[in-house]
């Protein structure tokens, strides 16, 4: 199971000759700004003026899960040095602008702040940076920040549970497993599908019926299915549940096709769903990336539900493209106008699956992706328009400010995998610190 306790420390350093007065009401501001039950702020209290004192509060606090050093005043770059070579932890640093113009410099922070990375980035340190007065609008990127962290802490320690490998040809699906567990800490615990088929035929039939009867209550034209495929779809839903919580899984990566097609004669489209809605996010066609970036957006915009699509359709006239899937689609992300519609698999014609589209709102993309050494992460950030589906399955309209043909180019030149995690929520700075925070180059399209 992975935690989300995390504590912080929460440094600020001050040199005599400044008005110490003012940056010490500011550090009191600062903490009260962003205190929260998720974590814990620890630190003097006080503003640091000696050096030797910066790498003793490190030394105290050498469990931290995260630093923030405020520049209350200019300092030399031995302070974040010093507590820095003691700590391996993401970095944040608060410089504060000036709170008047005019005479003598009051704090001098923005000169520290300079001063610092200077240092830092010579010991090739990564860190983030904040320019904002505790008072301002701009202080909630802190919490923002704070919440990544506790995203990524909450990511290393993951499970994604592969059931079966990816379909042949699907090389995008697959991921190096040891990189991804060095890199963000998350293990791909691998399953045979033959596990899934054979939990199934456990399942009791009052448990089907039951089930069926409730999903029933919230999706329209189930009754026009066939009843063995929806009952025999059902079955693969509640294996699939009992796997997670027995695995400890926190996403899956499901080879969803050709057996389930060619020799259960049922999909898990609805399977797939309904997993999704309940907190675990579920990427088709075993793609191990793909279920990792959903973990993530899951995570970051607190526990919101994630959909998985391809890029099935880019329209210039409207600056829209549209992302697809086959009958895959969390059944809160329904659009609010038809709500979830049972439909049948449209490349197999046969059941459980949904037809419809997905419900408008602010929504943010996300890929990460694999390089020949490493990874990168594609964020596109958008408006869902709830509009009439256009393909049989699930799909959402995504309407963009710029030129929908760059998020064509980026792709296709750049050769991104072509499933695309998408959550209701506007989560880009919290991908941009990510990418901070991790190492990892970002490319942000809006």
């Amino acid at each position: 199971m992975v935690h989300t306790e995390m504590k912080v420390l929460f440094a600020a350093i001050g040199k005599p000759g400044f008005n110490t007065d003012l940056a010490k009401k500011l550090y009191d501001e600062s903490v009260s700004r962003i205190q929260s039950r998720d974590w814990q702020i620890a630190g003097c209290g006080e503003l640091i003026s000696d050096p030797d004192k910066a790498e003793e509060i490190a030394r105290a606090n050498a469990d931290a899960d995260a630093v923030i050093i405020q520049f209350s005043t200019f300092h030399d770059s031995r302070f974040p040095l010093n507590i820095m070579k003691v700590l391996n932890a993401p970095l944040l640093l608060w410089c504060l602008p000036e709170p008047v113009l005019g005479g003598k410099l009051q704090l001098n922070s923005l000169t520290g702040l300079n001063s610092a990375t200077c240092a830092l980035s010579r010991m090739k340190k990564k860190y983030s940076y904040v320019y904002t007065l505790p008072g301002a609008e701009e202080a909630e990127d802190v919490v923002i920040w704070l919440q990544t962290v506790g995203s990524l802490k909450k990511l290393r320690g993951s499970v994604i549970g592969r059931i079966g490998s990816s379909p042949p040809g699907f090389f995008a699906s697959d991921a190096n497993q040891i990189r991804l567990l060095d890199r963000f800490g998350v293990k791909v615990d691998s399953v045979d599908l033959s596990g899934i088929f054979e939990k199934s035929g456990e399942i009791k039939e009052e448990e089907v019926t039951r089930f069926i009867a409730e999903e029933g209550k919230k999706t329209g034209g189930l009754d026009k299915l066939d009843p063995e495929q929806v009952r025999k779809s059902t079955r693969v839903t509640l294996a699939l549940k009992e796997l997670v919580k027995e695995k400890n899984y926190n996403s899956v990566a499901l080879r969803c096709w050709p057996e389930f097609v060619r020799d259960y004669k049922a999909v898990v489209c609805h399977s797939m769903s309904h997993l999704a809605d309940t907190g675990i996010p579920s990427a088709c066609e075993s793609d191990i990336l793909g279920s990792a970036t959903m973990l993530l957006e899951n995570y970051l915009s607190g526990g919101g539900a994630t959909f998985l699509g391809d890029l099935v359709h880019v329209d210039s006239a409207k600056n829209s493209a549209i992302f697809w899937h086959c009958g895959f689609g969390p059944l809160s992300l329904a659009s609010k106008k038809t709500g979830p519609v049972a439909g049948l698999q449209p490349n197999r014609n046969i059941g459980w699956a949904l037809d419809n589209s997905l419900r408008g709102g602010p929504v943010t993309i996300a890929r990460i992706g694999q390089t020949e050494t490493d990874y990168r992460l594609l964020v596109l950030s958008g408006e869902a328009v709830d509009v009439p589906n256009p393909f049989t399955g699930v799909s959402v309209e995504v309407r963009f400010q710029s030129d929908v043909r760059k998020l064509l180019d980026t792709v296709i030149y750049e050769g991104y995998e072509f499933h695309y995690a998408i959550v209701w929520a506007d989560i880009v700075k919290h991908l941009q610190y990510a990418g901070r925070i991790l190492g990892i180059p970002l490319e942000y399209i809006k």
